[in-house]
């Protein structure tokens, strides 16, 4: 399946981390250290751009993200319906053709998020 947000330069990024995010979420803001341990590791190690689509406005978005510690390369304002979420936080994970590798919903537990930081290592 392909991520229906035509904004993102797929191809530039090679692998693309998807965090779509609610600042009205409590899943979301107790799952910020994990996004900012996620923003750490991209951002050394350059593995993959990640990306934080809210259903507010990107300054609502950029506030919401200072205020968790998460520094991200890009800020999108999409209508979730569009990508057949169905709740937040869900992260996806796209390759450089926008196609998805993998998807997680809700809280993660510490396995999981040791999974995904492992995936992108990979990367």
């Amino acid at each position: 399946m392909k991520v229906p947000v035509s904004q993102i330069d797929w191809q530039k990024n090679g692998r693309t981390v998807l965090l779509v995010l609610s600042p009205s979420c409590r899943f979301c803001s107790e799952s910020g250290p994990f996004y900012s341990k996620l923003s750490q590791q991209l951002s050394t190690q350059k593995t993959a751009t990640l990306v934080a689509l809210f259903p507010t406005s990107i300054n609502d978005g950029a506030a919401y993200l200072s205020k968790l510690g998460v520094s991200v390369n890009e800020i999108k304002q999409v209508a979730f319906d569009t990508l057949g979420v169905k709740g937040t936080p869900t992260i996806i994970i796209a390759d450089k053709g926008g196609e998805v590798v993998g998807v997680w919903f809700g809280k993660l537990s510490s396995d999981q998020e040791e999974l995904i930081l492992k995936q992108l290592q990979a990367a």
